[in-house]
């Protein structure tokens, strides 16, 4: 197409299928068009289609159209020419054309017709345009535009939401300078169909849809949940403990505090002349935050900056290097990722890589391509957000960045104006703080590099001759690291369980001292003696310079273990695949943490250290010892409930039969759902602890034909990613959810009412097998009468849970609550964790049940 200013005739073209797969026997069931001519809107056509195939009950519920409806449609043949005619002159648009096109195409050769337009992908468009967006599916973009869609999965109106979008994103390449567009041309003219044409002649993509486009979101205020109460008169308690003790460590008695504690505790803090420095354990909080302190503008008055470490901010002379990489030999994910770069500089005030849509993976492309050697010029984005901390009352930060934040001078930043720095969930901080001074030996890694200078050297007849022995060493280093693959793989292999797994990733407690795992020690010991004499021969450089950077790179391994404290503890890992283990490494953490290593908690005049309910532990790993030199004082809150007791449910009669016969959790849960669905709110959401357990029970869920016909379940990891899970929980009512505890608890889920039935599958209990569970039980046998159930697991396992209901409740209107874990009756501590819970959670059964018959067992 190169006639820039011809009138365009465009179709814009949506399908529902019967599922994705045209050459596993799939079919159109629908079709809608938007047929845009001279800026207009010319036409709109919708047709249903038959089959001749059973529609799954997941695509009926999906898209509205039912098996009888599909079976009285016309045929396909006999409407194939109709749908020729009205396409066959115009632009094919579609929203992730390959699908949309490749269906269409397969069924136009079918019926005897050639059918190849000229074609345009939205999608592409939009991950180009507005790489920001918060996705790029249609329900999130027509949010981002504001569109109307009321809709989704009708064929037509994903047509006229799609037409839409097309106008919209060709007013984004209108607002470019010429100079963009020159940046841009040599990259989308590698991009699929008309992407070229498209950002030449962005005029003819528009048309008259402002009628769709008056559509206003009605403004959302946040909606207290039920721990919003009663929460002035804790914080202000936290508040006057605050002063008399300006480095403190708190930690509640019973209830973790809630984020609107930490909200008016800031806010009181405010209004005092004080500013804030909030550190949070993941990304999603700081977003969440933010979000907060927005809509609570009476109080703050400012938006929160988030701040973070520099390699989050782009480098300017790095993007440099990236542009003058050969973008035809970049994949199409790079060119649209670097495109999309371009066009977020033109508006990105911070440089912050957050910003984008994880979808444009430009630091990828930083981390592939660049070499923070290779550059030392200003990082004009990460100084220009130092310059902003001066002037910002609250700041942002997770706890990863604060960890690795820059030099000491550049901290003293955070800590200047008297800037109280709040540490929310010590417990993560502490996990934080060990992954990152933490040395990380990849071993099959380091094996793939040697076997390849080891080809690369015998190769080079010029290298043999100089270094004629360098060959036989090669081989040697091969051989140990091959020796220490063998046994780490044998070691993982012995505990290895697809229950104990994420995602096929198995990680081992290593005692090095012990006789048991003497091997380890020693040959990890040759296999640092051979890459200090390699390291050594310098002519290597000539040859193989990265070899020799590799060398110096294990060398500095080597002593950055030497330099951890005594007390550290060793664990091995690797990914489980085909009854093997790839990726395999060890890893050497500080247990107990020295003075230096608690800089994070020294350095700052004011710091207020708050913690769920886990100190002991913590207290353990170093931390008593600033607490000992009145460097922190340590307080436990007392507090009132701030809500009524829970009432949780246990279902005895679908968990087991008298506690005899186990009964699969799944089919149980299932049975339960089925029988009580009328019962139970129009929103379910399942909590499991492990990924396989999702799986099983959302298949156990389909086996059930009323709950698939009536209900759309959702389950992380099978439905699509935990964001995606909760993105299309957004657009429905009676569904089922089914969520990993770990990463919904790591997730924001903005709060909204709709009344929800919590089901819980277990008790969140750690495995007693995790590395650092068997290292805290090591370091404590020794001192005191020691029980790693008693004091570690059972209270680990209550405040989890605690922090569970805790977030349930402030993510949804949870109006009941079922756990199907009869060990809440069955086991030695049943007793001692209801007593423990009784402030937060009364416990009852559907049946009697006799208290006095517990087991011993745990």
């Amino acid at each position: 197409m190169t006639n820039h200013t011809a009138k365009l005739k465009i179709a814009v073209v949506d399908l529902e299928t019967t599922g994705p797969h045209f050459d596993q026997g799939d079919q159109i069931i629908q079709i809608g068009a938007c047929i845009i001519e001279d800026g207009q809107l010319k036409h709109e056509y919708s047709m249903l289609l038959n089959p001749e195939r059973s529609i799954p009950l997941t695509i009926q519920k999906l898209t509205g159209i039912e098996q009888e409806q599909a079976d009285q449609a016309p045929k396909w043949e006999s409407v194939a020419s109709l749908w020729y005619e009205r396409l066959k002159d115009c632009l094919f648009v579609a929203h992730n054309l390959k699908f949309d096109l490749t269906f269409m195409q397969a069924a136009f050769a079918k019926a005897g017709y050639e059918f190849k337009p000229q074609a345009l992908d939205t999608v592409i468009l939009a991950k180009v345009l507005v790489g920001h967006a918060s996705g790029f599916n249609l329900l999130e973009l027509s949010k981002y535009y504001g569109i109307a869609f009321e809709d989704a999965h009708d064929a037509i109106e994903d047509a006229r939401v799609t037409a839409v979008i097309l106008n919209q994103l060709a007013g984004e390449v209108l607002k470019l300078s010429n100079q963009k567009l020159r940046d841009l041309a040599p990259l989308v003219r590698l991009l699929p169909g008309e992407t070229e044409h498209f950002f030449q002649a962005a005029e003819c993509y528009r048309w008259d849809c402002q009628i769709y486009l008056e559509h206003e979101e009605p403004i959302k205020r946040r909606t207290p949940s039920p721990l919003a109460a009663s929460t002035g008169v804790l914080a202000d308690r936290l508040i006057e403990t605050f002063h008399k003790w300006p480095r403190l460590w708190i930690e509640p008695s019973d209830f973790p505090l809630s984020p609107q504690v930490i909200e008016a505790v800031i806010g009181q803090m405010m209004q005092d002349g004080r500013n804030v420095l909030l550190v949070v354990p993941h990304n999603y909080q700081l977003l969440q935050w933010q979000h907060l302190i927005r809509e609570a503008a009476s109080v703050f008055a400012e938006e929160g900056l988030i701040i973070r470490k520099p390699s989050n901010y782009l480098h300017l002379q790095a993007f440099n290097q990236l542009l003058a990489l050969n973008f035809t030999k970049l994949n199409q994910t790079e060119q649209i990722s670097l495109a999309s770069t371009i066009v977020w500089l033109t508006h990105t005030q911070t440089g912050d890589f957050t910003e984008l849509n994880a979808d444009i993976q430009i630091k990828f492309m930083f981390d592939k391509y660049c070499h923070a050697r290779d550059f030392n010029g200003p990082h004009t984005f990460y100084e220009r957000a130092l310059d902003r901390v001066q002037s910002q009352k609250i700041v942002l930060m997770n706890q990863w960045d604060y960890g690795a934040f820059g030099q000491k001078e550049e901290r003293a930043l955070l800590y200047a104006q008297d800037r109280v720095v709040m540490l929310y969930d010590m417990a993560e901080m502490f996990d934080t703080m060990t992954q990152q001074q933490s040395v990380l030996l990849p071993l099959s890694q380091f094996f793939t590099q040697i076997r390849r200078y080891l080809d690369q050297y015998y190769n080079d007849l010029a290298f043999q001759q100089q270094l004629p022995n360098l060959g036989r060493r090669l081989n040697r280093l091969l051989d140990s690291l091959n020796q220490l693959l063998e046994t780490a793989g044998l070691y993982l292999q012995e505990t290895y369980s697809k229950e104990s797994a994420y995602r096929g990733y198995h990680e081992r407690y290593l005692s090095l001292e012990a006789d048991l795992h003497a091997d380890f020690a020693s040959m990890l010991s040759r296999l640092f003696e051979e890459i200090d004499g390699l390291g050594r021969i310098h002519q290597i450089q000539e040859f193989l310079p990265d070899l020799l950077d590799d060398l110096h790179l294990w060398q500095k391994l080597a002593k950055q273990i030497q330099a951890l404290p005594s007390k550290n503890f060793w664990k091995v890992s690797g990914e489980h695949m085909n009854a093997q283990f790839y990726r395999v490494s060890l890893h050497c953490n500080p247990l107990i943490f020295k003075d230096t290593q608690l800089n994070t908690l020294r350095e700052p005049h004011s710091i207020l250290c708050i913690s769920l309910g886990d100190s002991y532990l913590l207290r353990q790993r170093g931390v008593d010892a600033l607490i000992q030199k009145d460097e922190l004082h340590f307080i436990r809150l007392h507090q009132s409930a701030p809500h009524q007791p829970l009432d949780i449910q246990v279902p005895l009669s679908y968990i087991g039969e008298a506690f005899q016969t186990p009964v699969d959790d799944a089919n149980a849960m299932a049975q339960f759902i089925n029988d009580e669905r009328e019962q139970l709110q129009e929103q379910i959401v399942i909590i499991c602890n492990n990924l396989t357990s999702i799986e099983t029970i959302y298949q156990a869920l389909l086996r059930h034909e009323t709950l698939l016909v009536n209900d759309t379940i959702l389950a992380q990891g099978v439905s699509g990613s935990l964001n995606k899970v909760r993105r299309r929980s957004m657009e429905g009512k009676r569904q089922i959810l089914i969520l990993h505890r770990t990463s919904f608890k790591n997730s924001w889920w903005p709060y909204r009412q709709q009344a929800t039935s919590v089901l819980l599958q277990k008790l969140p209990f750690k495995s007693p097998d995790e590395p650092l569970v068997q290292a805290m039980q090591k370091l404590s046998s020794g001192e005191r009468t020691f029980e790693v159930f008693d004091d570690i697991l059972l209270p680990n396992m209550m405040q989890n849970f605690k922090e569970l209901l805790n977030q349930l409740l402030y993510s949804f209107q949870a109006e009941d609550f079922f756990l199907f874990d009869e060990r809440v009756y069955t086991k030695a501590y049943a007793t001692r964790f209801r007593k423990d819970m009784q402030a937060w959670a009364s416990f009852r059964t559907d049946q009697a049940f006799d208290y006095t018959n517990t087991q011993g067992d745990r």
